[in-house]
């Protein structure tokens, strides 16, 4: 029986005692098992590695952590005692809802938060101190259970509220204090402990009471310690400068003297310190000596100076400095050495890099390993990448390490659950719909996670179409009316989801019909048919399930029926396939823990849906992972306390200033002064203690990035504090020298791949980027030339026709002449939807119009007061079609279109009403035109009527059905063309021309559509007619066509752009600088002078 102290700096050697103690055992022995106690997994797996090399065979070895070990020896110790359900009912978890059932059900008993507690949202701010309290009584428990001893025995008035509210928790629960106490005044072996020895490997720093539990059990069982001391030096007096300045203020002393010794043992080291310090002044300790096994870190051959090794690399020699505790300064002292010169250039031990982004980090982390990996003596398995946070670098990893050489050579751990599991985002977002507008943008969001858009039955282009329909239907928010008023105060149907999806299923059944459906309470939408019925259903009924929720959720209800609700909430929304069963099944274990919560704790009042929310979202269950640590791969890993392992290359991913390290947020109202808080556990001082860990870690190569720069504009960020101590020092050591590689904002960047520069490329794909960057640099590309088109010349006899559709519908001939560009991307290319992206759904109503719904509304009130429905149908109609905006803003847009209306004259109301389909069938050229044209009876003539300006395209449209109407008309010369011009209140007339004149324009339009549809047609709505329109000959014209071609416009305040150049398949097909070509101008000049040739005959007029 005993206890053993084994100390080293290095954990190989650590490993190498551990080794000899595990060897060393009687062959009787071999069944007993061997129980190293360990602090991570990461530890655990590379002690695996270095006992299984150290013996031919390395079995029956148990690796418990920490706490797991030492719960597992006091349950043994006091099984009388119900150990682990009393130690259950003071865990931190259980007393949260403890002291919430108590803050909630008796408040007035503690005044002292009656401020906080009488505030708004009362539960949920109640669990959030309730939180806060449970995290300091549990702080109280491991590292000040001498102060809740004094309150068990009477003083409790020092604890005020706190000592009152503890004890009341702690009257049928001792805390595990109570238990560590008792363990300590143990006189004999414990019954059913059958430990033959314990070691306890790699763990730097923990609390003093598991401490003082290990020598307590060193009475009964052999234990042996192996402490990782990163200085060789008694160390417990090596203070910072604004240490050693504080106690000099105290004290009186020299604060030069207190701070002499290394600077990074001293600032990064406290947490070790305050460790060491403590287990050499427990008496417990006094006649133990440990077996010191400290080793340099030098090259083994390398020649010594008087005695002293001379240091090798950088690396080396910051790692030797902290062993030995000096510090560098050109001043002598018995703790400092003079300063080194600059280190050689091949030196890369130590390399910091600054970079604009964590994939440029990625990015330059990869090359500096496949530069490492280049001579052999380093292989994947000796690489340990590291970071605050790995899921923020998992994507830029995967982008990178998985489509270079080293695809498949790199592996995961310790992933944050809560960024992987894609289901508990998802499940949280769910239960979140409910309590908010129910916008389209949310719902969207929850039907493009691939469980619920498989539990749906909804695949990409299911969602592509039903984007359309609710954009096409304007829903934007609310479930209904009675929803609306709910949340606004003000109940109106207008753009909500019930009014949306009856339109779209009555729809599906009936076809819409503006004139005969006025009057009736929902007008159809017309865009779902056959197959489409199935999609409805779905959709229909994945919304039914989520307006439910409302109810299901908004209730509150106890602890235990919240679980069980969700529970059918996950059933009803999740699909649980191979792909999210596991993710599935963690959010299923964190509901069934807090149901084992509620069993322990039996809260007698229900709970509201924000409280149990925020409860889901701080307690989401990390899912099962199958990843082990170290699998002869490149090991990609989180920042994690005492995870020391000596690898020959350790790189860390993001030290930028704020994210490391972690900040600690103590609370107000803890009772222990700053100066009895030394061994208390502190995220910043672990975090400081991790990065001197990694230093001492690596054995050739430390590499280190942040994000120095701003990616946008360049500017400077400072790095993480540890790493700029680091720098101070390593610039202390090495006057002179430069350790930190500043890279550029991208990786093609030409510098990548000089040969006298610093920074280096593996990247093919950059090196052809930068070539073609650079090529393109050194001989810019001449200006393209359009090529010249074939010219419309007469077809030479016997030559083919381009092939054309049998027969063309009059919509098919106008559609190609009003855009020629989308007319030949359908045709050639097989392009027939938007080339624009489409706008996505919209979470908020109009509260006006733009130009094309302004537009839209006046065309509207105009065709409906043509066929003579009245205000209030017109009205009803636009109301239910969700295209004006709710209320009076609503009705005054309807108003003044009305009123514009009654600038049409009455004979054009007569004439607009007369207007019926001609059906037009003329073969000519060998194709047929068949169709309906809008004409007065028996063809005579037509009445076209915008509602707005007319513009070139109006034009368009008027003369192609006026060549119809004349070529097809029983009597041509009744078949003159009239439009109104309602932006300047005039006729424009278009004369008849004979049949035969007409049926020779209409071969010549089909001889530009057959020519449109093989070949870009250099026709433009607006730039051609003002080409023909422009009088006089030459540049003048071409001048006129190309500001009509490309202009731009304010609207609203904004510059906007204009002409047909703004139609997405133009610009695909053609720019303004072909108005330089010359051959353009002849084909395009051609063209417009073909189709508006009705301008220079003075067919046109005005009246």
């Amino acid at each position: 029986m005993g206890f053993h102290l084994y100390s080293s700096n290095k954990a190989e050697i650590l490993a190498e005692r551990l080794a000899e103690r595990i060897y060393l055992r009687p062959e009787g022995d071999l069944f007993t098992p061997e129980t190293v106690v360990v602090q991570t997994q990461g530890m655990a797996a590379w002690l695996k590695l270095v006992l299984g090399e150290k013996a031919p065979v390395a079995a029956n070895l148990k690796f418990p952590f920490l706490n797991t070990f030492i719960l597992s020896v006091l349950e043994k110790a006091f099984p009388e005692e119900d150990f682990h359900n009393t130690l259950e009912m003071m865990s931190q978890e259980v007393m949260t809802w403890r002291i919430f059932q108590t803050l909630s059900e008796s408040p007035e008993r503690y005044p002292e938060l009656r401020s906080y507690l009488s505030a708004e949202n009362t539960a949920l701010r109640t669990f959030q101190l309730s939180e806060k309290i449970a995290g300091l009584f549990d702080q109280y428990q491991i590292y000040h259970g001498d102060m809740l001893e004094q309150w068990r025995r009477g003083a409790a008035h020092s604890g005020g509220w706190q000592a009152r509210l503890y004890l009341e928790l702690a009257e049928s629960s001792p805390g595990p204090d109570v238990f560590f106490r008792w363990f300590e005044d143990l006189r004999n072996p414990p019954r059913g402990l059958y430990l033959k020895r314990v070691s306890v490997f790699g763990i730097s720093a923990m609390a003093p009471v598991y401490f003082r539990f290990f020598v307590q059990l060193s009475r009964f069982t052999e234990v042996h310690f192996f402490y990782l001391n990163p200085c060789a030096e008694y160390w417990s007096d090596a203070y910072t400068r604004k240490e050693a300045l504080r106690i000099s203020r105290r004290t009186g002393e020299n604060p030069d003297e207190l701070s002499q010794g290394n600077p990074l043992l001293a600032s990064l080291g406290k947490q070790g310190r305050e460790f060491f310090r403590f287990m050499m002044e427990l008496p417990d300790m006094e006649g133990i000596e440990p077996v010191s096994a400290f080793e340099d870190f030098t090259v083994p051959d390398a020649p010594a100076e008087q005695g002293i090794p001379k240091p090798g690399p950088v690396l080396h020699t910051i790692q030797q400095d902290i062993l030995l505790n000096l510090s560098r300064s050109a001043i002598p002292s018995p703790f400092s050495g003079p300063p080194l010169p600059v280190p050689p250039p091949e030196d890369d031990s130590v390399s910091v890099h600054c970079c604009h982004s964590e994939l440029r980090q990625v990015e330059v982390l990869h090359d500096r390993l496949l530069r490492l990996l280049e001579d052999g003596s380093l292989q994947p398995r000796d690489i340990l990448v590291m970071a605050p946070d790995i899921t923020l670098f998992e994507p830029y990893i995967n982008a990178v390490f998985g489509t270079g050489p080293l695809k498949g050579l790199y592996a995961f751990s310790d992933r944050s659950i809560r960024k992987t599991n894609r289901c508990a985002d998802a499940f949280l977002e769910l239960l979140k719909t409910p309590l908010g507008k129910f916008e389209t943008s949310a719902v969207f969001n929850l039907l493009e996670h691939p469980a619920i858009s498989a539990k749906g039955h909804f695949s990409d282009k299911d969602l592509e179409k039903l984007r359309h329909w609710v954009s096409s239907l304007g829903i934007r928010w609310g479930i209904d009316a009675q929803n609306r008023e709910e949340l606004c105060g003000i109940a109106f149907d207008e753009f909500s989801w019930k009014q949306g999806l009856e339109r779209l299923v009555l729809g599906y059944a009936v076809a819409p019909d503006e004139f005969s459906q006025a009057d009736d309470a929902i007008f159809p939408f017309d865009a779902a048919e056959g197959a489409d019925g199935e999609l409805i259903g779905n959709f229909c009924r994945f919304l039914e399930d989520l307006f439910r929720l409302k109810q299901t959720l908004s209730a509150p209800r106890p602890l235990e029926n919240w679980c069980n609700d969700l529970k059918t909430v996950l059933d009803t929304f999740f699909e649980a396939d191979d792909e999210a069963y596991q993710e599935i099944s963690a959010i299923r274990k964190t509901l069934q823990n807090l149901a084992e919560i509620d069993r322990r704790v039996s809260l007698p009042f229900p709970l509201p849906p924000e409280l149990m929310l925020y409860v889901l979202e701080s307690r989401m269950a990390p899912m099962p992972s199958a990843e082990p640590f170290l699998r002869g791969k490149i090991t990609f890993c989180s920042l994690v306390p005492m995870r020391s392992i000596p690898m020959k290359t350790v790189a860390v991913l993001g030290l930028d200033d704020g994210a490391f390290p972690r900040r600690d947020f103590p609370v107000g109202f803890n009772l222990i002064p700053p100066e009895q808080c030394r061994l208390d556990r502190s995220r910043t001082l672990e975090d400081r203690y991790l990065f001197l860990e990694l230093l001492l870690a690596a054995r050739r190569h430390l590499l280190l990035f942040y994000r120095g720069a701003d990616n946008k504009n360049n500017e400077k960020y400072p790095p993480a504090v540890p790493l700029a101590e680091l720098l101070d020092t390593l610039q202390a050591t090495f006057p002179g020298a430069s350790f930190e590689t500043r890279h550029k904002l991208q990786a093609f960047d030409p510098d990548y791949f000089r040969a006298d520069t610093p920074l280096l490329s593996f990247s093919k794909p950059d090196y052809e980027a930068c070539a073609a960057l650079e090529e393109t640099l050194r001989n810019p590309p001449p200006k393209p030339e359009l090529p010249c088109r074939e010219k419309l010349l007469p077809r030479k006899e016997g030559e083919p026709a381009p092939s054309l559709p049998e027969t063309v519908s009059p919509e098919e001939l106008e559609r190609f002449f009003l855009n020629t560009s989308a007319a030949f991307l359908l045709s050639a290319a097989g392009i027939g939807r938007r080339f624009d992206e489409e706008p996505p759904v919209s979470d908020e109503e109009p509260f006006e119009l733009g130009s094309l719904e302004a537009y839209q509304l006046k065309s509207a009130v105009g065709r409906w007061t043509v066929h003579g429905l009245g205000e209030e149908q017109q009205f009803g109609l636009l109301r239910k079609t969700n295209r004006l905006p709710v209320s009076g803003t609503g009705k005054n847009l309807f108003r003044n279109a009305v009123l514009k209306m009654e600038r049409l004259p009455g004979i054009w109301l007569e004439k607009l009403a007369l207007n019926r389909p001609f059906m037009i069938r003329l073969r000519l050229g060998g194709i047929e035109i068949a169709g309906p044209v809008a004409a007065q009876p028996d063809g005579a003539g037509q009445y076209y009527c915008r509602f707005a300006k007319f513009k070139a395209k109006d034009r368009i449209r008027l003369y192609v059905r006026h060549l119809l109407l004349c070529a097809a008309a029983p009597d041509p010369e009744e078949a003159g063309s009239f439009a109104w011009d309602h932006a300047e209140a005039k006729t424009i007339r278009l004369s008849p021309i004979g049949g035969e004149e007409a049926r020779k324009r209409l071969v010549l339009l089909l001889e530009l559509y057959r020519k449109g549809l093989a070949v870009p047609l250099p026709f433009f709505p607006e730039a051609s007619f003002a080409y023909a329109d422009t009088p006089g000959e030459g540049e003048k014209k071409f001048k006129a066509a190309e500001r009509a071609f490309d202009s731009t416009y304010m609207e609203e305040g904004l510059l906007k752009c204009g002409g047909d150049y703004a139609e997405d398949p133009v610009a695909k097909l053609f720019s303004p600088e072909d108005f330089q070509s010359q051959a353009f101008q002849e084909e395009f000049a051609e063209t417009a002078e073909s189709f508006f040739s009705f301008l220079r005959n003075g067919e046109l007029t005005y009246e």
